[in-house]
C-alpha cells in the first residue's frame, strides 16, 4: 500500500453483514483464518450495524458503512 501511496483505507472484503461483530472473509471464512487481526486505535466502533472492515495504511482495520464511498480495494490471489 505504500508503494502506490494509497491515501486512506482500503476494502478488504471482510464484512461483519451476516452476524453483528462476526467478521468472515467474502468467502465466509473467519478473520482469524486471514492472519492479520490488528485494529486501527479505537476500532471496532461502530456497533449495532452491518459494516465492510476497510485497512488503514499502517493502522489496521476499521469497521466502515459498506456503501459510505468508493475505495480501492485488496484482492486474494488463490493458487
Amino acid at each position: 500500500m505504500k508503494q502506490y501511496e494509497v491515501p486512506g483505507a482500503v476494502w478488504t472484503g471482510i464484512s461483519d453483514v451476516t452476524a453483528e461483530q462476526v467478521w468472515v472473509t467474502s468467502l465466509g471464512d473467519p478473520l482469524s483464518s486471514t492472519g492479520y487481526e490488528v485494529w486501527a486505535p479505537g476500532q471496532p466502533n461502530e456497533l449495532g450495524r452491518a459494516l465492510c472492515l476497510g485497512l488503514v495504511p499502517g493502522k489496521g482495520h476499521d469497521d466502515l458503512y459498506c456503501r459510505a464511498t468508493e475505495r480501492p480495494f485488496l484482492c486474494e490471489l488463490i493458487d
